[in-house]
């Protein structure tokens, strides 16, 4: 079975819009340090150093949303969440 996905950016106010209808959970991918400095409310933290999709529930056709301190793309994250 293949499951396709889309990756695409969005802004914080469509990040919120998603979260707050319950179709969207983000997850923090910031390192121990950077987390420490300053949370998410909400937010599930999986630092990329050592991501695992198993540190959070499964998606249930929800939008995952990562958040990094670059901004930059992760595509090692992209695959299928169960």
């Amino acid at each position: 079975m293949s499951i396709e996905f889309e990756v695409v950016g969005i802004n914080p106010e469509e990040a919120k819009i998603l979260i707050d209808e319950g179709r969207g959970f983000l997850i923090d991918v910031r390192e121990d340090e950077e987390w420490a400095a300053g949370k998410i409310p909400g937010a599930v933290h999986a630092p990329l150093t050592r991501f695992s999709d198993s540190t959070f529930p499964p998606a249930d056709g929800k939008t995952a949303i990562f958040h990094c301190r670059s901004g930059k793309p992760h595509h090692g994250l992209l695959r299928p969440f169960s």
